[in-house]
């Protein structure tokens, strides 16, 4: 980035530093995301090349994946233009609807974990299914009040008494969601690594190479969410000035780009799935086609034992036949 060189020893500073990485995060965003938007779209059209079918094309998994492209990239660009407004109910509007599109995106990740890892936490931890389905409909609820928290604090006059009750809530909420999201995360990230220990032990569980491709692209990309989120949270609690510049800079170019890493993660998952079933439909096929060559074989061996078999008695009666001829002549 252009700023790695600068300093700042007041707010002025500070806030034009903010506005040149933000600018550098948007663009790179946008580009990213349209990139990632192609990438996904050829996977799709690759993976659909014999049925085409629109459950094929709009599954669950595509329409997250998309949205999860759409969400980031209006959270960075909506980000990008709030200093930029001149107005303050904008500016407001312009920051509700990046805390939205960030929220959208956090949850569209959980549901994603949840619809990918849902075989796998069926076998190692059954139980707990119905408890990730509450979670998963209480945390966007969550998120709102939050977000609308925020929202009424921002346009209360500073002296109203409500004001502190207000931000009270708005932190208390805010700090829920963000241990709902690491909990969440943390318990996924133990129930993959749990379902790699039984296969690898061969306990319990009867290995299944999809459920393993989860499970291995499923730790890395927990790993990394529970990075981001600590950085999310560095970036927000933290406190910046001119002594620390340099973590500035490091802190909000990660917070910025490292969901775009992580949907690159599972585009990567989604291709070796494909790949994954696949081998096991040439497997099959070349199975199909041993198994046919074998039943070919067996039935003209079985033709040419049914052949002898009607022969030698026939060939028997002839010999008869001419052994009682010879005797009548005598």
């Amino acid at each position: 980035m252009n700023a790695t060189n600068a300093t700042f020893d007041n707010v002025e500073a500070l806030i034009a530093l903010s506005n040149e990485l933000n600018s550098d995060a948007c663009w790179i965003t946008i580009a990213a995301s349209i990139a990632l938007m192609g990438i996904l779209g050829i996977l799709i059209r690759i993976e659909t090349r014999d049925n085409a079918h629109p459950s094929h094309v709009f599954s669950p998994v595509n329409i997250m994946l998309l949205f999860m492209i759409i969400s980031n990239c209006g959270c960075v660009v909506f980000f990008y233009f709030v200093p930029l407004a001149t107005d303050f109910l904008l500016s407001l509007a312009l920051f509700t609807a990046s805390n939205l599109s960030l929220s959208t995106f956090e949850w569209l990740v959980m549901l994603y974990s949840w619809n990918r890892g849902k075989p796998v936490i069926s076998l190692v931890f059954p139980a707990s299914c119905f408890l990730i389905r509450v979670v998963l409909v209480m945390f966007p609820l969550i998120q709102f009040v939050t977000e609308v928290g925020y929202a009424i604090v921002s346009v209360t006059d500073p002296d109203n008494p409500l004001l502190a009750m207000w931000t009270k809530v708005a932190g208390v909420l805010a700090i829920l969601c963000s241990s709902i999201l690491i909990l969440f995360d943390s318990f996924i990230l133990v129930v993959y690594q749990l379902y790699l220990h039984q296969i690898k032990s061969e306990v319990g569980i009867q290995k299944d190479q999809r459920l393993q491709i989860i499970s291995q692209y499923g730790v890395v990309s927990l790993i990394w969410t529970l990075l981001y989120e600590t950085v999310t949270e560095i970036y927000n609690w933290a406190t910046w000035d001119s002594t620390n510049y340099n973590a500035y800079i490091g802190v909000t170019t990660l917070d910025s780009l490292m969901p775009l890493m992580f949907i690159c993660i599972q585009l990567s998952m989604k291709r070796a799935l494909y790949c994954q079933k696949q081998n096991d439909r040439n497997k099959k096929l070349t199975l199909v086609e041993a198994a046919k060559k074998v039943s070919l074989n067996g039935s003209k061996q079985g033709n040419t034992d049914r052949g002898d078999s009607i022969l030698k008695p026939l060939s028997s009666i002839r010999e008869t036949s001419t052994s009682g001829g010879n005797n009548s002549r005598i």
